[in-house]
């Protein structure tokens, strides 16, 4: 039931470190595993799903929104039948709508997502407040970072402010790019340091992805290393991080609960 899907939006600190690539190769390693899943492009103004994916969608959730375009007819298929709605940006724009609409399209999103058992949010860069305002809709986090000092600082700021959003959420951490498991490993040790020191907190680390020549590759041809090279060092580490993520089987607030807490939030602001 869709009430039961777990919504996780996937952050980053900073741009570039490969988050939007390890959100949609983490949703296809999932789906592998028996569950099905969503990704809503959420990175404002960016395509960057599409982009990775070498998608044209016709429609975007902003369509929906503004033109009366069927919701149905915005999802686009990815890689092994993964579901996509791109526009995500759109889901802020439900507060400035008649409540009757929103109330069509909650119902429309819902009945959507039925069957779907994950609900990954590509969100945007930085602490912006279309990225904390996702933050807050969803059940779970991941931060994505690098295992360099700029980027740990970035992912602390980032964490720091979820925090203090009154987002307050299970936060996992994946680290991209690492030359070794050790460096992933010192990372996380380094970021828990500051975390448990100025904020009480600590985060569960998922795992980290090595910097692989196979995941440039796939990027420029605009198709998934998990697919395209399945042997690579990055896809096997995430199916290990796919693996670990569903070593915890709960239930979470599916589309329902993402847009009242994200129209919750909104209204407040």
């Amino acid at each position: 039931m869709s009430v039961g899907a777990r919504t996780i939006s996937i952050l980053s600190g900073k741009g570039g470190t490969g988050k939007t690539n390890i959100c949609v190769n983490l949703g296809v390693a999932i789906q592998r595993l028996g569950k099905k899943v969503l990704i809503i492009d959420g990175d404002l103004g960016l395509a960057n799903v599409e982009v990775i994916l070498g998608l044209t969608p016709k429609y975007t959730l902003y369509d929906a929104i503004y033109r009366d375009v069927d919701l149905e007819s915005v999802v686009t298929y990815g890689p092994e039948g993964i579901l996509i709605i791109p526009g995500g940006s759109g889901a802020l724009e439900l507060s400035k709508i008649e409540a009757y609409k929103q109330e069509v399209l909650m119902d429309q999103l819902i009945k959507l997502g039925s069957n779907v058992d994950y609900i990954f949010i590509d969100g945007g860069a930085g602490i912006h407040q279309d990225v904390l305002t996702f933050a807050s809709g969803s059940d779970e986090i991941i931060v994505v970072m690098t295992p360099e000092p700029t980027a740990l600082a970035d992912a602390y700021t980032l964490i720091k402010a979820v925090t203090l959003s009154n987002a307050r959420k299970e936060i996992k951490l994946v680290v991209n790019r690492v030359k070794s498991s050790g460096e992933g490993e010192d990372a996380v040790n380094r970021l828990n340091i500051l975390l448990e020191r100025f904020l009480k907190i600590s985060i569960t680390y998922l795992g980290s992805v090595p910097d692989d020549i196979w995941v440039e590759r796939a990027v420029k041809e605009q198709s998934l290393f998990v697919t395209r090279y399945p042997f690579s060092k990055a896809s096997r580490a995430i199916n290990e991080i796919a693996l670990k993520l569903l070593e915890v089987d709960r239930r979470g607030t599916g589309f329902r609960g993402f847009f009242r807490n994200i129209l919750e939030r909104i209204n407040i602001r």
